[in-house]
């Protein structure tokens, strides 16, 4: 899963949407976060 251009903002709202979509995702959140921060 490739999300350019995301943003703190962003990362809230795919965040929810990643969890909806499949139980696996909660790593690629983490990283998700991690890579804003």
């Amino acid at each position: 899963i490739v999300i350019p251009d995301v943003t703190a903002s962003d990362s809230g709202l795919y965040r929810c949407h990643l969890q909806a979509s499949a139980g696996e995702n909660e790593t690629f959140v983490m990283r998700l976060t991690v890579a804003e921060g």
